[in-house]
């Protein structure tokens, strides 16, 4: 195919896989806001505002995350970085930067089916570069972490993973000249440097890319590839250095094997201390058999792992590491990014590559075999077997975890053309052509399929008639967006959103999948979010624990402990019966048969009305008549001393109104003691002043009589006081 066909081809994929990740862009915008998925996106845009306010600062330490401590962050700068970049190019304002938020993704999305082109051309030739090319445009799951909205950072990570693999591919070319290694080893610089500063767990992508290209050419006696690939290692050591002490004390530990730490340079020389003793060894005696270089490599390697393992400490984030890819660990096991690929219960889970790689999803532990099939040429020997490495340790990880899969997606659309072209070689004249053909249409059709079927229902979205009111509360992101809105406004202001030095005075306990949206929309601070216990397990641990506790004085210290003032609950579908969720989300955490009333967490709002809770996006089952999300406050509570004959029984009843368009009756009773008093502590005024309001004052029944009480929203926040006299008497 030549250049100028093949370059036309190209700009056709990378305008189709723009639009692909695109198409959804009514479920973004909506009404006067931008909504983004939940989750991590909005932790970007947070980070990137921060340097748009402050720049050229960034965010290295929040105090929103962690609260009451706040936490160094564990993700490098690079993304949020060309996030707060592209805002500031389109105007520099909080809107200008959400937009970048939500193209950018399809922008670096789109633009990744280049380097793909560059690294299957130098594989099998230019025409199954641009077919990978599509296949990368075309791609499913690397559109789901791509598309439009989703500003989060794996989009970037697969961009510069396919630079990467590019280079690597380029790199072990026999017979490469000396420029054509410089080129090779920048677009593996590029790329690795890409990735370092992206991702936090990018130890793994060094040891898996870099450990796949010096295997392959130690195996082969490339003396001179070798050699290229080491100076490359140590050369990109230099700015990993100057950059780990500017971005402050990385989350986990010196050594920390899930973030950029002190640890990276010491494995790029390991690395680099593995390609020159194999170089070495093979310059020496070249004739040596494959075996034998295959144990030398390996002796090499074991000594440079021993002289890494003397590192303080090392040991304990090794097994920390494994145990996030192994999904050892409980936010791990729970994070739904980390589910794998085939799942065992029911039809969908046997569906589900094929939702995410069409037909090809059911081959990808045949890809390296078909690389290894490629190899027999010798021409392009050293490059395939690189990719069979690559594709099978990265392609074993996007099986056990979908979170992988968009890292994987370059790798896997060079993988399925190279496999596609293998079966053409692989028979004789038109007959291979005719199967190559019809295995693209097995692996691609259902993916185009998936596409026409996706820009049908956009199409059918925008004609349809649009429903009244908020547009936002069509969605359960935008139902999410409204009440982190209303949170905020509800809430008092506090520090610590554009001042990293400022302490918020309070935080808010919420479902850790919420906590970023709490960050960025409502700038409110919280002990638990997205980053689960990777930012300070601590805080996250007890968080959780919060949610689980079935009684309120635990959950009252716990609160107290993580200088919690508020607590946002979220309609998720089932949960455990005593759990406080379900006191307070499902029953207001009034009293029943079993369980006292709840005295110091009182419901402040709910709603929003007409929303959709999380139980939609996670298939729960919504109880029915319950709203989407709650804010309690944790108040002290006003004590009623009630005066009444000794073993008279006193009730307080308040009937409230929530925004939801519900009411409840808050209902508290004891039975007056030996001293004639009866104290009931209430969690609500009378003259409150938040949306959840009272019809009317306390009604105080002592036995037959009651009479109406006022409390005020001073009692109820500083845990005063309140005389109600016996019938007959004064006070209240």
């Amino acid at each position: 195919m030549n250049r100028i066909l093949s370059a036309a081809l190209l700009a056709v994929v990378v305008l189709l896989g723009f639009g692909l990740r695109g198409v959804t862009f009514q479920q973004i915008f909506r009404g006067d806001a931008i909504v983004f998925p939940v989750g991590d996106s909005y932790y970007h845009l947070r980070r990137a505002e921060f340097t748009l306010e402050r720049a050229p600062d960034m965010l290295l330490f929040d105090p929103l995350v962690n609260h009451p401590d706040g936490s160094w962050i564990p993700w490098p700068p690079l993304h949020t970085l060309l996030l707060a970049d592209a805002g500031q190019a389109l105007g520099g304002t909080k809107r200008d930067l959400e937009l970048a938020g939500a193209w950018l993704p399809p922008t670096i999305g789109a633009l990744t089916a280049l380097p793909v082109f560059g690294a299957a051309a130098a594989l099998a030739g230019s025409g199954i570069g641009v077919l990978a090319a599509l296949l990368m445009a075309l791609s499913p799951m690397a559109i789901s972490y791509s598309d439009v909205g989703n500003a989060d950072h794996h989009g970037t990570v697969a961009f510069f993973g396919a630079f990467w693999l590019w280079g690597a591919l380029l790199a072990a070319r026999a017979n490469t000249t000396r420029s054509g290694r410089i080129a090779a080893q920048t677009l593996v610089a590029v790329g690795r440097l890409g990735v370092v500063f992206t991702w936090a767990g990018s130890l793994l992508y060094l040891f898996i890319a870099d450990g796949a290209v010096i295997a392959v050419l130690a195996l082969r006696g490339r003396v001179g590839a070798l050699r290229a690939h080491a100076l490359g290692l140590v050369a990109t050591v230099l700015p990993i250095a100057l950059a780990v002490p500017r971005l402050g004390p990385p989350v986990g530990g010196t050594y920390s094997t899930l973030s950029l730490s002190y640890l990276h340079g010491p494995a790029l020389l390991a690395l680099a201390v593995v390609g020159f003793g194999c170089s070495e060894l093979a310059r020496r005696r070249p004739e040596r058999s494959v075996l034998t270089r295959v144990v030398q490599s390996a002796a090499v390697a074991t000594l440079a792992g021993a002289a890494l393992l003397t590192l303080p400490g090392l040991l304990p984030k090794l097994r920390e590491g494994a145990g996030f890819v192994g999904k050892g660990e409980p936010w791990a096991a729970r994070n739904a990014e980390q589910r794998p690929l085939f799942s065992p219960h029911g039809r969908k889970g046997w569906l589900r590559p094929l939702w995410y790689y069409g037909g090809f999803g059911y081959v990808i532990p045949l890809v390296p075999l078909a690389a290894l099939l490629a190899a027999r040429d010798p021409r392009r020997r050293d490059p395939a077997l690189v990719l069979a490495v690559w594709t099978a340790c990265f392609g074993s990880l996007a099986v056990a975890q979908l979170r992988f899969g968009s890292d994987f997606a370059p790798a896997a659309a060079v993988g399925f053309a190279i496999s596609v072209d293998t079966l053409r070689r692989g028979l004789p004249g038109r007959r291979g052509r005719v199967v190559a053909t019809l295995a693209t249409l097995v692996g691609a059709g259902p993916i185009v399929l998936q596409h026409i079927g996706q820009a049908r229902q956009e199409i059918a979205e925008s004609r349809a008639a649009k429903p009244p009111g908020d547009p936002l509360l069509a969605t359960p992101t935008g139902t999410l967006y409204r009440f982190a809105e209303e949170v905020r406004r509800l809430t008092p202001e506090t520090g610590g959103y554009f001042d990293a030095g400022e302490r918020p005075a309070y935080g808010i306990l919420c479902p850790a999948n919420v906590g970023h949206v709490l960050h960025y929309v409502a700038h409110r601070a919280t002990p638990s979010d997205n980053f689960g216990p990777y930012s300070a397990s601590r805080h996250w641990s007890a968080a959780q624990r919060f949610f689980e506790v079935r009684t309120e004085p635990r959950a009252a210290q716990i609160a107290d402990a993580l200088g919690a003032r508020y607590v946002m609950t979220a309609e998720y579908g089932a949960v455990d019966y005593r759990s406080l969720t379900q006191r307070l989300h499902r029953e207001d955490g009034l009293a029943r048969i079993d369980s006292p009333r709840f005295e110091q967490f009182r419901l402040v709002t709910e709603g929003p009305r007409g929303g959709r809770p999380l139980s939609d996006i996670y298939g729960g089952a919504a109880a029915p008549g319950v709203a989407p999300y709650k804010l309690f406050e944790r108040v002290a509570g006003a004590v009623l001393e009630v005066h009444a004959a000794a073993e008279t029984p006193v009730e307080a009843r308040l009937v409230l109104d929530t925004p939801f368009g519900r009411s409840f009756e808050y209902t508290a009773s004891a039975i007056a003691g030996g001293d004639g008093i009866a104290r009931l502590r209430v969690p609500y005024a009378s003259q409150g002043t938040t949306p959840v309001a009272s019809r009317g004052p306390w009604l105080i029944r002592v036995g037959d009589t009651t009479r109406p009480v006022a409390v005020s929203e001073e009692a109820v926040l500083h845990g005063d006081t309140v005389v109600v006299a016996a019938p007959g008497g004064s006070g209240g």
